[in-house]
């Protein structure tokens, strides 16, 4: 009997759904970056790897002519060489730290949140000034405080929001019929394509 074709099923992965912010760049976005672009975090270790390799080749340098295997002229030559190399691949590692902290680093939302805070309870006094006196212009005002105003509760929560977090969006999977339809809410702090730098920016 001829064998039966076994038939694989295809699955998507889990959808985005947008929210605000930048999504996470896709393969098609590093496919075209990766020759003229490198990772920080990548390459801030493979440089401090060479750096270690560096400073261990110096020492070396420096015992060899102490025991006699090369003269001073070549320890001389070799040990301003490989110092020179070192010097540039220090300073690059410092440009790649400084921006890897600049992006990573956790963004002060003090201001904003004493703000929100303010209008906060400015909108709850309104609400329980309404209850005792049933004045509709408390309501018109609460409003106005959540967000009508030019600085409104509406607006400082969602800057306070995009400040902490880059990238907002639900995942779901409307693939999987039998599961429960769950839907998450993934925060990113920094998006990867923000870890991308042009190879230009180093020495």
């Amino acid at each position: 009997m001829p064998r039966k074709k076994q038939l694989t099923k295809q699955t998507k992965k889990p959808s985005k759904e947008k929210l605000t912010g930048i999504n996470l760049p896709d393969k098609q976005f590093i496919d075209a970056n990766k020759h003229q672009s490198i990772n920080i975090y990548i390459e801030m270790n493979n440089i401090g790897d060479r750096i270690k390799d560096y400073k261990r080749q110096i020492i070396k340098n420096k015992f060899d002519f102490l025991f006699g295997y090369q003269n001073k002229s070549d320890t001389t030559q070799k040990f301003e060489e490989l110092k020179q190399i070192l010097i540039t691949e220090v300073q690059n590692y410092k440009i790649l730290l400084e921006k890897y902290e600049n992006i990573t680093t956790e963004k002060d939302i003090t201001t904003f949140k004493q703000k929100l805070d303010e209008l906060v309870n400015e909108f709850k006094e309104h609400i329980s000034k309404y209850h005792s006196t049933n004045d509709i212009m408390l309501i018109k005002d609460a409003i106005n405080i959540y967000m009508n105003n030019g600085t409104n509760i509406y607006d400082i929560a969602n800057n306070i929001r995009t400040i902490k977090y880059l990238d907002n969006y639900i995942q779901h999977d409307p693939e999987n019929k039998n599961a429960p339809d769950i839907r998450s809410l993934i925060q990113t702090k920094y998006t990867l394509s923000q870890l991308f730098i042009n190879r230009g920016q180093l020495s």
